[in-house]
């Protein structure tokens, strides 16, 4: 009988049989790669560009608000330092010790920038309390006329006029050999800036100076806003008058008034009507004016005999401002000087203009 033989699977042999063959396989796929890989020449390394810079924004310095047009070099606060005023190149070699100017404006700015102590002398008008902001502070200097003789026995080392004072009276003074600076006054609200801006310069009072047009700029800011908030935003029309003699003068464009009713939030009927400067208007040109305020800038007893005038003509009724009863006795120190105190005046008729915007809001003076 034959023995059955039974072989069992041989599984190591099969293991062995296939790792032998997936070598090759794998070895067989090298070989092609590394062939393939042979044949081709390297590429070269990307080309590129020059690397582009990198621009970082630079922020410009904020102009020094001493950049202004009078002011030759706005970074020199030394001594000696230039001014250009018009067409002449002015030095000033030391701060002034004995100032005197020839306007009333003048003298309210330098009072506030370096105090009365500043002044050998003032004018009529700067003594008298009905139109200067500073008489009590100046009541113990001397007073003089706007004479050349005068004002030179003061011995000034400086003299400050306006582009009202005659040219006469500067000639002579300066041909005595003291330095004489014609400098104007502007009333906007820029201009109050560079007024201070330019004397400050001159007396080397920079400090005080942007502490007072910090005051200023706070304070117009605030008529500005409250302005800005009124109903219907519409500009009151403001007529601004005076009487002298059996004339009303009415001021327009280019005037100490009328800049304060533009900054009010006012509209001019004057100026609008072609009055530039300072005009004499009928009472028929009140009419075709039709303003809604009327302010009177002389002192009393005029300014109310002009108000009592106006109410009393029947041909002025229906007026608004008559027919309204809104004729504003504006005070003649914050109407008629040309100083940073003409902010008082916008204040005043402001809150005439936009009652509702100014209740309970007391105005002061400077500091």
């Amino acid at each position: 009988m034959k023995k059955e033989i039974r072989l069992r699977p041989n599984v190591f042999n099969s293991q062995v049989w296939f790792r032998p063959v997936f070598a090759l396989v794998a070895l067989a796929a090298l070989m092609a790669v590394a062939v393939a890989c042979g044949s081709e020449e390297a590429s070269p390394p990307a080309q590129t560009g020059p690397t582009p810079a990198i621009t970082v924004p630079t922020v410009a310095p904020a102009p020094s608000p001493w950049a202004i047009e009078a002011i030759v070099d706005p970074t020199n606060f030394g001594w000696p330092r230039e001014l250009q005023i018009g067409d002449e190149r002015i030095v000033i070699k030391a701060p002034p010790q004995r100032l005197h100017t020839l306007s009333l404006g003048h003298d309210e700015i330098v009072v506030a920038l370096v105090g009365a102590e500043g002044l050998v002398g003032v004018g009529s008008f700067t003594a008298n309390e009905t139109y200067s902001n500073v008489a009590a502070e100046v009541d113990g200097l001397p007073k003089v006329s706007r004479d050349a003789e005068e004002v030179v026995s003061l011995n000034p080392d400086l003299v400050i006029a306006s582009k009202f004072t005659k040219q006469d009276l500067v000639d002579t003074i300066s041909g005595t050999g003291i330095q004489v600076v014609r400098t104007s006054l502007e009333s906007s609200a820029e201009g109050h800036e560079t007024n201070i801006r330019t004397l400050a310069y001159m007396l080397g009072a920079e400090d005080r100076a942007e502490e007072l047009i910090q005051q200023i700029q706070t304070r117009i800011n605030f008529v500005k806003s409250s302005v800005a908030k009124a109903a219907d935003g519409t500009m009151p029309g403001v007529l601004s008058i005076a009487k002298f003699s059996d004339s009303i003068s009415a001021a327009g464009s280019d005037s100490t008034e009328g800049g304060i009713i533009e900054q009010a939030g006012g509209l001019n009927v004057a100026a609008a009507s072609g009055i530039d400067g300072h005009g004499t208007i009928s009472l028929e040109s009140i009419i075709a004016m039709n303003p809604d305020v009327i302010v009177i800038t002389q002192p009393d007893p005029g300014a109310s005999d002009l108000a009592d005038l106006l109410k009393a003509e029947p041909a002025l009724a229906n007026v608004p401002a008559i027919a309204n009863d809104l004729i504003m006795l504006g005070d003649p120190r914050f109407f008629t000087t040309l100083s940073h105190w003409n902010v008082r005046g916008i204040e005043d008729l402001a809150a005439v203009l936009f009652p509702e915007q100014f209740t309970g809001v007391v105005f002061e003076g400077f500091k």
